[in-house]
């Protein structure tokens, strides 16, 4: 049998003598806090001290509404997966603030919450209990029941010498047991496009070298060097194209544990590559600051819920990636979320249990001596193609109130898993501090959930397209490709994207079966003499089957809660508080519309209709202040060859012209191409302005 030889090995995975380690050890030493108390005077880091200190208060109060009582006779001391989760982040900040501060009592409180937890008769009621006979026990390796070691690991080592040796010896015994559970089914880690590897080797690993100075085990060493290779082996462009995960990119965030993994071994001698230079760092930061929202929301494709949208907490992550690869964009990233959660400086937007677990890291890490850097002085691109997780992002500049777009066509067909969606060629588009198009996101409902929840994963719950109310769940032959960004081109302060639903050759891609082709064409036009206004025509040509039924192609329009749809015989506009958005149909000739309200979000959806033998409409979206009208908007060409418009501002007007794909040609080998302009756009005039051609390989048989 041959042997497996990982891509990399972790080495001088040496663990020292029985107390040869001085506490705290795992992610900071008497040297860190030494640094802590010297910046917590002023800036960021006093705002995070004091929360943490209100915080340790309000753990020991017990009337309080966040008391932590380590007998377990009142509150939820680690019995549901929440209660597990939050004693833990109390237990670690009380002993932090107890290192930090010299407050004994604070530090002797939080280990008394971790011997609770362990202590026989209760840990067997915890949700983290793997006998046999728990809940848990037949489902343990769940990411979040895995979770534990690293948070049990870091809570330890910050509590150990604010406890008695029993209390050490209840908690080892817990953890150690843990350890060698974890150890023996760590092969039943799922393997596939998900996190969970990742969690399953690296926490237990944290929990292991937690553990160094304490016991004489070989486990505490055979733990990382297994683990590192596995790790290591998920950091790479096909797991996480450009920089964000296939399961989700909210999931992207997991690369914070890990690189907490790398900062644990590091501390501890081991040499390894988890600190490598990769791609998938600097990407990250870039896919999630081009994306975000307005008021620093997350690009709501990451999966937020309803009452998570808001804006994001800063991760440490952002600070571990600026240290560790030199990346400013994420230190400045990081502060843009702090300020926006910690608005004033008396932190009266704080709330206990805001912020996760986060909060220590953040502190230790937190470095505000560091020279503030503008994005535009690192020459950021403000328009970017995130190739390989199929997104585009389009927009003029940095500004916070500059419009932007996003169109998503990727790979990342969703099946069996609901944190994906079925939202190929869907657009969003986010103005002057609104959002107005929008991808509502995955709700997590109770209830009926089940069915509500697939509403929200298929194509009728994104600004996408609908074949006779059907999307790409339904209509998706081999659930592989729904779509791709076929092309993304920018010239002279325009932007052209070409996205693809059905492409039968050389590429399988069928989020649309029963098409010959299913193309979304986007024209951004974001020039300084221009209001921002986008150009959306959907082009779709139906199998002789199909074409014979006359089906409906629908476009579908996702606005934001707080906006209200209203539609008249030549488009729709749609109203919020902050700005608005015209919506005018150009091809409005045989077109119905429908406005609703989608389950649960109550997020306002318009959908246009239009019945014919091939599928062809054109809408043009101004986003609106004040100051700003939208453009008149005359057709000028809607048939199975092109569809063009004309776009009429007072001082000119522009043409823009969207065309069929050139019929196949036959070449020799049975190899097809697709040839011709698939978009132009002229002034008024007649002189050219610009020509988007999607190119074809050159040669003999290529025909114009």
């Amino acid at each position: 049998m041959t042997s497996f030889t990982p891509n990399f090995r972790a080495t001088h995975v040496e663990p020292p003598p029985v107390d040869g380690l001085a506490r705290p050890h795992l992610l900071c030493d008497e040297a860190d806090l030494e640094r802590v108390r010297a910046k917590i005077g002023a800036g960021r880091p006093r705002a995070l001290w004091r929360r943490l200190t209100r915080n340790g208060d309000a753990y020991r109060d017990p009337g309080g509404a966040h008391f932590a009582d380590p007998t377990g006779e009142q509150g939820d001391l680690g019995i549901t997966r929440a209660g597990m989760y939050h004693t833990l982040r109390k237990a670690t900040e009380l002993a932090f603030v107890a290192l930090v501060s010299g407050d004994e009592d604070a530090g002797r409180y939080a280990g008394r919450i971790l011997h609770g937890l362990a202590r026989p008769g209760h840990r067997e009621r915890t949700w983290m209990a793997h006998s046999s006979d728990a809940p848990w026990g037949r489902d343990v390796l769940v990411h979040s029941a895995h979770e534990w070691g690293r948070q049990w690991a870091i809570a330890y080592d910050l509590a150990h010498r604010f406890m008695d040796e029993s209390q050490r010896s209840t908690v080892r015994d817990l953890l150690m047991a843990r350890l060698r559970f974890a150890w023996s089914r760590r092969w039943e880690a799922p393997v596939g496009n998900n996190n969970r590897p990742l969690a399953f080797a690296a926490n237990p690993a944290v929990l292991a070298l937690g553990l160094w100075g304490d016991l004489d085990d070989p486990l505490l060493s055979a733990y990382p060097q297994w683990a590192t290779p596995v790790v290591e082996d998920y950091l790479d462009d096909n797991f996480y194209p450009d920089g964000t995960s296939l399961e989700g990119v909210s999931y992207g965030l997991a690369l914070g544990q890990l690189l907490q993994y790398g900062r644990a071994l590091s501390r501890k001698g081991v040499r390894h590559g988890l600190h490598d230079p990769r791609p998938l760092f600097r990407n990250l930061v870039l896919f999630w600051f081009l994306t975000r929202d307005p008021d620093d929301r997350g690009f709501p494709l990451a999966k937020v819920t309803p009452d998570s949208d808001v804006a994001l907490p800063p991760d440490p992550m952002w600070l571990l990636i600026a240290r560790q690869f030199d990346q400013p964009l994420a230190r400045w990233f990081w502060r843009r979320r702090f300020d926006a959660t910690c608005p004033t400086p008396d932190l009266v937007a704080f709330r206990p249990g805001d912020w996760d677990a986060k909060d220590v890291l953040n502190l230790l890490l937190c470095d505000d001596e560091e020279a503030e850097v503008d994005p535009m002085q690192l020459g950021v691109p403000s328009s970017y193609h995130f190739k390989k997780r199929g997104i585009v992002v389009a927009r003029r500049d940095h500004e916070e109130q500059t419009p932007v777009l996003r169109i998503s066509a990727g790979r990342t067909a969703p099946q069996g898993s609901v944190h994906q969606h079925w939202d190929a060629l869907a657009v969003s588009l986010s103005a002057y501090g609104q959002r107005l198009i929008m991808d509502p996101g995955f709700d997590k409902l109770d209830g009926d959930a089940v069915e509500r929840a697939m509403l929200y994963t298929n194509s009728e719950a994104h600004s996408s397209v609908l074949i006779d109310g059907k999307g790409q769940k339904d209509l998706s032959e081999f659930k592989i490709w729904p779509g791709l960004i076929v092309w993304h081109e920018q010239e002279a302060g325009m932007e052209y994207i070409l996205a693809a639903g059905a492409v039968r050759k050389h590429l399988w891609v069928d989020g649309y079966a029963g098409c010959t082709f299913a193309d979304r064409h986007v024209l951004v036009v974001h020039e300084g003499v221009t209001p921002f206004y986008v150009v959306l025509c959907d082009m779709f040509d139906y199998e002789d089957e199909l074409a014979a039924t006359e089906p409906a192609l629908q476009q579908v329009i996702v606005t934001d809660p707080e906006c209200e749809i209203m539609v008249d015989d030549r488009g729709a506009s749609i109203a919020g508080p902050k700005a608005g958005l015209r919506a005018e149909l150009a091809t409005h000739d045989r077109v119905t519309a429908t406005v609703d309200r989608l389950q649960a979000g109550s997020h306002p959806r318009l959908v246009w209709s239009r019945h014919g033998r091939h599928g062809r409409i054109l809408t043009v979206l101004t986003p609106l202040k004040d100051g700003v009208r939208p453009p008149a908007i005359q057709l000028l060409a809607d048939d199975a060859q092109r569809t063009a418009c004309r776009v009429c501002f007072d001082d000119h007007e522009d043409h823009v012209t969207f065309r069929a794909p050139r019929p196949d040609i036959e070449c020799e080998g049975k190899i097809t191409r697709k040839t011709g302009m698939r978009m132009k756009a002229v002034r008024g005039s007649g002189a050219r302005r610009t020509e988007f051609t999607v190119p074809t390989l050159p040669g003999k048989h290529v025909v114009d």
